[in-house]
């Protein structure tokens, strides 16, 4: 199986310090994909136990995923209702 999204990011942020420490610019693009990710795993996090959840459940879930998206935190309030 493939590498997990934890150490995919962990080793992006050594990747992005070492270029940061040469002074190369490319380094604020993967500042870029570090975010994404971190907003992959929130929305992971949300959608996991979706399954078989009502029409008004998800537009929270939808609610909470556009939080995200838009802020980059999501972290106002708890990820899901477990």
């Amino acid at each position: 199986m493939g590498m997990s999204i934890e150490v995919a990011i962990h080793d992006t942020e050594v990747m992005k310090k070492y270029l940061e420490y040469r002074g190369e610019p490319r380094s604020w693009g993967l500042g870029v994909l570090i975010d994404i990710a971190h907003k992959y795993q929130k929305i992971q996090e949300i959608a996991e136990p979706l399954k078989g959840l009502s029409a008004d459940e998800m537009s929270y879930v939808e609610l909470r995923i556009r939080e995200i998206l838009e802020d980059g935190s999501g972290n106002n309030h708890h990820a899901s209702n477990a």
